[in-house]
C-alpha cells in the first residue's frame, strides 16, 4: 500500500520511510547552487528564505542530478524518458504536525538542466502569488507532474544502487570469499553462513530472470541495460571504497539524531537495530579471540578472507584501515563484521520489503512515456497520465514487486542447525550471547510498536480514520520482520 498515492504528505513520508531512506541530505551551498533556475528574478525572495533555512539546518535536498545524460531505453519499442530531477523540503513550519511530518516539500526542478522550477503548491501563491490553476480555471498538474520526475528517479536510483548494489551485491563479495576462505569449523565462519544463506542463489536467479534482456529490470527501469549495468557497476566499488557502516552513511546525509532532532523512522530504528547487531558481534568476538589481537594475527583464514576481500572484493576502504603486523585488528574487524550482517539484514529489509509499496504504479514509476515537461506553463490532466507507464507495463510492475515484497524467510538473530536437534552454537558463551541478542531484538521491537502506536495515534488527533492512520506506521525494520539474511 502506499499510502496516500503523491499526495504531499505522503511525498514527504517517502524520502523517511519510503523505499530509499539513505537519498535525503542536509541541504549544502553546493547542492543548493544546484538548483540553477532559481538565479531567475522572479526567485529572488524564495532563494533568499530557502538560503536562510539551509544556514539554520533546516533545508533538505534529493538530489539525482546524476543521472543527467543517462539514456534511456526502449523495451518493446516504446519510448522511455528519465528525469535528472532535485527537490528541496524544509522542516515542517507547523510545530505541532511536525511530530508526525517532520518535513514539507517546497520545490522541484525536474531536470539538471531545466530552466524553470515548479513550486508546492502553497510555496508557489506565497511567493509568486499564482493560483494553481491555468489560464483557464482548469487544475493545473505541474506539481503532481513534478513530483512524478522525482519517483522516477528514486525508484530507479533504488532498485539500481540502494537495492541491487549496496545490499545485494556488497554481500555477495563477503559471502564469496567467506566460502573460499573460512573453513566450516571457523567460528567466523558459523557467525557469517546464516547471513549469507540464499544470497548467492538468490542474486544468480536474479541475474537470469530479472536482470537480463526483455526481463523486467530491463523493461521497467528507463536506463538502458548496458549503461544501467556500468552505472551499478561504478556505485558499488564507490560505495565499498568508505565505511558504509549505518552511522557512517547516516553522517554523510547530515542525518543524524543530533543533526535531525526529528522522527525520521528509517534512522531511529536502523540504529537500534545496529547497535544490537553490534553488542553481539563484539560478545561473540570477545568468546572467539579473548580481546586477543595476535590470535587474530595468528588466524590463518581470517587473513586471508580479508586478503581475498581487499583484492577480488574491491572494499577499499578496508585496504586502507586494516593495519599491519602488530596492530590491533580486532576492533576493525567487528566494525566490520557488523557492517556485513547489517547489510544482509536490516538494511536489506528496509530497502526490499517496501516494495509493497513500489507495485502501485502511479506513485513509484520508473519511466515517463512522453516528453519531460519544462517549460513551466500549465499542465493538463492527459499530460500527466500520458507520462504513465501503458497498461502491460503497469501490470508486470505491480506482479514483480507484490512477489518480492512479500517472501519472509528466516528472522534476524534466531540461528538453527539444520538438523534442528543440534544446536547452533556450541558454545555456551556464544548461546548466552545470542540470547540477549534475541532479548535486544525483542525491546527494540516493543519500542517500534509503541512509537507507531503514538504516529496513528497522532494521525486520528489530525482528522484520519484510524484504518487509514495505521497506513502510516513505519515496520520494515521491526525485528520480528528482518530476516537474516538477503534470500529473496
Amino acid at each position: 500500500m502506499s499510502i496516500e498515492g503523491l499526495s504531499d504528505d505522503a511525498f514527504a513520508w517517502y524520502r523517511l520511510a519510503g523505499p530509499n531512506p539513505n537519498a535525503i541530505c542536509k541541504c549544502t551551498p553546493e547542492v543548493l547552487s544546484k538548483v540553477g533556475a532559481l538565479g531567475q528574478a522572479k526567485y529572488t525572495a524564495l532563494r533568499a528564505e530557502l538560503e536562510r533555512l539551509q544556514a539554520a539546518g533546516e533545508l533538505f535536498a534529493v538530489d539525482y542530478t546524476v543521472l543527467s545524460g543517462v539514456i534511456p531505453g526502449d523495451p518493446k519499442e516504446i519510448p522511455q524518458f528519465l528525469p535528472s530531477p532535485i527537490a528541496l523540503f524544509r522542516l515542517n513550519a507547523d510545530a505541532a504536525a511536525r511530530a508526525r511530518m517532520p518535513i514539507t516539500p517546497v520545490l522541484v526542478q525536474v531536470k539538471a538542466d531545466a530552466q524553470d522550477l515548479v513550486l508546492q503548491p502553497d510555496v508557489k501563491k506565497q511567493y509568486l502569488g499564482d493560483a494553481f490553476t491555468s489560464a483557464d480555471g482548469a487544475p493545473d498538474f505541474s506539481w503532481l507532474i513534478a513530483k512524478t520526475c522525482l519517483q522516477v528517479a528514486d525508484s530507479v536510483y533504488h532498485q539500481g544502487f540502494t537495492h541491487l548494489g549496496r545490499t545485494h551485491l556488497v554481500a555477495e563479495a563477503f559471502a564469496t570469499a567467506a566460502h573460499r576462505q573460512l573453513s566450516e569449523r571457523h567460528p567466523l565462519h558459523r557467525l557469517l553462513m546464516p547471513h549469507f544463506q540464499g544470497t548467492l542463489l538468490i542474486n544468480s536467479l536474479a541475474s537470469r530472470t530479472l536482470i537480463d534482456e526483455n526481463k523486467p529490470v530491463d523493461i521497467l527501469l528507463a536506463p538502458n541495460l548496458p549503461q544501467l549495468y556500468e552505472l551499478v557497476t561504478a556505485d558499488v566499488s564507490a560505495w565499498k571504497s568508505r565505511d558504509w557502516s549505518p552511522d557512517a552513511v547516516l553522517a554523510r546525509q547530515g542525518m543524524t539524531a543530533s543533526e535531525f532532532p526529528h522522527m525520521f523512522p528509517y534512522r531511529d530504528d536502523a540504529m537500534k537495530v545496529w547497535e544490537a547487531i553490534k553488542t553481539w558481534v563484539a560478545a561473540y568476538m570477545h568468546i572467539s579471540y579473548r580481546d586477543d589481537h595476535v590470535l587474530l594475527e595468528r588466524d590463518v583464514e581470517v587473513q586471508a578472507w580479508i586478503a581475498e576481500l581487499k583484492t577480488t572484493g574491491d572494499v577499499k576502504w578496508l585496504a586502507e584501515a586494516w593495519g599491519p603486523k602488530g596492530h590491533n585488528n580486532l576492533p576493525l574487524l567487528t566494525h566490520l563484521v557488523s557492517t556485513v550482517i547489517f547489510t544482509a539484514s536490516a538494511q536489506h529489509g528496509a530497502v526490499n520489503f517496501p516494495q509493497l509499496s513500489v507495485a502501485y504504479t502511479p506513485a513509484f514509476p520508473y519511466a515517463l512515456y512522453s516528453e519531460i515537461p519544462t517549460d513551466g506553463e500549465p499542465k493538463t490532466e492527459t499530460q500527466y497520465l500520458d507520462l504513465l507507464a501503458p497498461m502491460e507495463i503497469a501490470k508486470l510492475q505491480r506482479v514483480v514487486f507484490l512477489l518480492l515484497s512479500s517472501v519472509y524467510h528466516t528472522r534476524l538473530g534466531h540461528y538453527s542447525h539444520p538438523l534442528s536437534f543440534r544446536r547452533y552454537f556450541e558454545s555456551r558463551a556464544a548461546r548466552r550471547a545470542a540470547a540477549q541478542f534475541r532479548a535486544d531484538l525483542a525491546r527494540i521491537g516493543r519500542d517500534i510498536d509503541a512509537r507507531n502506536a503514538a504516529l496513528v495515534d497522532a494521525w486520528v488527533e489530525a482528522g484520519k480514520p484510524r484504518k487509514e492512520a495505521a497506513l502510516w506506521r513505519y515496520l520494515h525494520l521491526h525485528p520480528d520482520k528482518i530476516p537474516q539474511s538477503i534470500n529473496i
